[in-house]
């Protein structure tokens, strides 16, 4: 199994997990870190470099969904892993991406393959519902 932290912007990472417990049951592998309000970077980087310790030492690999490219807690994730090639980072996370990642973390062993294919999988799991005129 892999381990997975989720983290973003406000309670992004806690209201993401709910919604992904809901659907897919409980996920024991799965921690979240939230950048709250009034949080300042280095306690969130002090935050995120103790959960990313306690999943690695736990799981080996780990997978980081974060909301927001570029943003803080994405770019924190980055900086806090550039050393470590078993931990995996994306950005842009939404509900059908942590799905298929924790499908893949389920059975899979290497957290870059499982993330690609789940990046891969949900490349086009958005659309625009187009109403037809009248």
């Amino acid at each position: 199994m892999i381990g997975i932290i989720i983290t973003g912007h406000g309670r992004f990472a806690s209201g993401m997990k709910s919604a992904l417990e809901v659907i897919a049951g409980e996920c024991e592998n799965v921690k979240t870190v939230d950048f709250e309000q009034g949080c300042s970077v280095q306690h969130f980087e002090e935050k995120m470099r103790e959960t990313i310790e306690r999943q690695h030492a736990v799981f080996g690999q780990v997978i980081i969904c974060a909301d927001l490219v570029g943003g803080t807690p994405f770019k924190s994730s980055v900086l806090l892993t550039l050393k470590n090639s078993n931990v995996q980072v994306a950005g842009g996370t939404n509900l059908g991406l942590l799905l298929e990642v924790q499908a893949g973390a389920k059975t899979g062993s290497d957290a870059q393959h499982v993330l690609q294919n789940a990046l891969e999988m949900c490349a086009g799991s958005m659309t625009l519902f187009k109403k037809k005129k009248q």
